[in-house]
C-alpha cells in the first residue's frame, strides 16, 4: 500500500541542525571573513536584513534544510526494496533553545508501507537491537516507545502516529549512505551560504 506519511527526524545523522554541526557553526563566518585577503580591515561577512525586513539567517537555514531533504533521498541506497518513492521537504523547525535538542526537518514521504513492515520483520534482530540502544529509559530520559521487537509491533497500531516515524527512521539509517550523504549537505551549506551573507563594514 503506497502512503504519504508526514516525518519529523528524530536522529541528527538525517539531520544535523545548525547548531555546533557540520552544516554551520560559531566560526563559520569567523572563518570566512578571516581568510579572505580581499576585505579591508573594518570588513566582515554576515547575514543582515533584506529588502523586506527578513533576516537572512533564517532564510539561509531553509535553504539548506530543503537541499538536505533532497540529499537525503538521493543518498538512500534501496536496492531492490524501493521502500520510498519520493520525499520532499515541509518545515524546518528550531528549538527555543538548543540545550537538548537541535533542529529539525519536516517532510512528506512517499513510500510503501506494507514493504516496510515486511523490511523490518526480515530484519528483526537490527530493529530489536535498535530499539534498545535508542529507546530504553534511562536517568534523565523516559521513553514513550516500547524498547523490544514484540511490544513495539503489538503497541504499533494503537500508536501508529509516533511509532510509524519509528519505523521509517530505522529504515532511512539502515540504507543511508552517511560518509556520501553528510559530504552533499556540507557542500550545499557552505554554498548556499554565499546567497544570504554580504560585506559588513564596521564603522567604528
Amino acid at each position: 500500500m503506497i502512503k504519504t506519511m508526514r516525518y519529523i527526524n528524530d536522529s541528527s545523522t538525517i539531520f544535523a541542525g545548525f547548531y555546533e554541526s557540520y552544516l554551520y557553526n560559531n566560526d563559520t563566518l569567523y572563518d570566512i571573513s578571516n581568510n579572505n585577503d580581499e576585505l579591508k580591515d573594518n570588513e566582515y561577512y554576515d547575514f543582515y536584513d533584506d529588502k523586506q525586513g527578513n533576516y537572512t539567517y533564517g532564510q539561509f537555514e531553509n535553504a539548506v534544510a530543503k537541499g538536505c531533504t533532497s540529499a537525503l533521498l538521493c543518498n538512500l541506497v534501496q536496492g531492490s526494496n524501493d521502500i520510498i518513492k519520493d520525499m520532499s521537504f515541509v518545515a524546518l523547525h528550531s528549538p527555543r533553545f538548543y540545550n537538548f535538542e537541535t533542529d529539525k526537518i519536516e517532510c512528506d514521504i512517499i513510500l510503501d508501507w506494507d514493504k516496510l513492515l515486511i523490511y523490518v520483520q526480515e530484519h528483526r534482530d537490527d530493529f530489536a537491537e535498535y530499539l534498545a540502544d535508542n529507546y530504553t529509559s534511562r536517568s534523565g530520559y523516559v521513553s514513550f516507545v516500547p524498547n523490544n521487537y514484540c511490544e513495539f509491533m503489538d503497541a504499533l497500531n494503537d500508536d501508529f502516529e509516533r511509532l510509524s516515524q519509528v519505523l521509517i527512521e530505522f529504515y532511512i539509517l539502515q540504507c543511508l549512505d552517511i560518509d556520501s550523504y553528510e559530504s552533499d549537505c556540507m557542500e550545499l551549506a557552505r554554498d548556499e551560504l554565499w546567497n544570504y551573507i554580504k560585506i559588513i563594514k564596521d564603522e567604528q
